[in-house]
């Protein structure tokens, strides 16, 4: 079975590669808050985390809006904002009351 070509990149410049992938902490996450009640409001990650999502997950994981004119992306049916602070965030909501979930180690 072949490496992916961002896990031999890794390798080449002797980076950790036993860190799991963003997308399936991330797929992860989502599907244990939806199976316990919650719905999913959005999704925020850096411009990395998003590079991340795109190369571990293939170029379907992120899709734009199709109206020109907004200025929005999709992870599957939720919607991913940007942040700078590097972390990715689930914001997830029960009724009117939300909360916010960090990835670790991502």
């Amino acid at each position: 079975m072949e490496r992916p070509q961002i896990q031999e990149q890794a390798i080449e410049e002797g980076r950790d590669t036993t860190s799991r992938r963003l997308v399936d902490g991330l797929d992860e996450a989502l599907e244990a808050l939806i199976a316990e009640g919650y719905s999913i409001r959005c999704i925020f990650t850096s411009p990395e985390g998003a590079a991340r999502l795109f190369l571990e997950a293939g170029e379907d994981a992120i899709n734009l809006d199709s109206d020109p004119e907004q200025d929005r992306a999709w992870y599957g049916p939720f919607e991913l904002s940007p942040t700078t602070d590097g972390e990715t965030l689930i914001l997830y909501c029960l009724g009117e009351e939300c909360w916010f979930k960090t990835l670790e180690g991502h």
